[in-house]
């Protein structure tokens, strides 16, 4: 390390130091609601079903089908009770098909459909565990890509669902499911809403129009706020401000 990289390292980890300590010291939003004991790592999650499966097989799909024309494998419980509706799950299968792009490899099908709060269940299947925010397809059916199972017929294999506090809902890496009435809204390698035109003259010129409102007006009118909107994490902004230090 060179002399005068010192002083900025010194500056950097003293910084670091100082907003740890506003961190430590900072006081309650006021308004926030939650329970703090939602945020603590020693919180267990809540067993929603546990059943043992008996694997099935018909031809690419193994684990346990209750279609009508081939049923196969067997679940020692196939119901449970959850935020005060009782569900069945109808089939719970890997596919070992290979024979198209985008198939998928893990699904469980659930009647009648889920209602809200998904993101805070995970699905056990043996020694795995999938969340059901990165599941595709609907709050009936959950489709899992690129899972490997080595279940074999007959294996006995442990399965459920457990619900963890909502301080641990889990998201789908690629946003997938955030918007609840459209799924693929805002998610990664999609478009963005565009709400207003677009304005070719600065594209070709790179001159700004005349007469528009300066970019820190335009974020003080969208992000205006007259009273504190805790996050369901109660934490503060300078928690991501401390992400940007530590990245850059």
């Amino acid at each position: 390390m060179s002399p005068s990289t010192r002083p900025v390292c010194r500056t950097t980890l003293l910084a670091g130091l100082a907003l740890l300590l506003v961190l430590l010291l900072a006081p309650r939003p006021v308004g926030a609601q939650g329970d703090q004991t939602a945020l603590s790592l020693a919180t267990p999650g809540s067993n929603v079903w546990s059943a043992s499966m008996t694997v099935g097989n018909n031809r690419d799909l193994f684990g346990y089908t209750t279609f009508s024309e081939r049923p196969v494998g067997a679940l020692s419980s196939d119901s449970f009770v959850w935020r005060g509706t009782t569900y069945t799950v109808t089939n719970l299968a890997s596919n070992r098909s290979r024979g198209s792009a985008g198939t998928w490899d893990v699904v469980i099908d659930v009647w009648p459909p889920l209602s809200e709060g998904i993101e805070c269940l995970t699905l056990r299947l043996g020694d795995q565990w999938l969340n059901l925010a990165d599941a595709r397809g609907n709050d009936r059916q959950f489709f899992w890509y690129d899972i490997e199972l080595d279940w074999r017929f007959r294996d006995e294999v442990t399965v459920g669902l457990r619900e963890f506090p909502r301080g641990f809902e889990s998201r789908a890496i690629d946003g997938y499911a955030n918007n609840r009435f459209k799924p693929e809204m805002g998610m990664a390698n999609t478009e963005l809403l565009r709400m207003a035109g677009v304005s070719l003259a600065y594209g070709m010129t790179r001159e700004p129009e005349l007469n528009r409102p300066a970019p820190r007006s335009v974020s003080n009118i969208v992000s205006a706020q007259t009273e504190p909107m805790p996050n369901t994490a109660l934490a503060t902004d300078m928690v991501w401000q401390w992400g940007q230090i530590s990245v850059f």
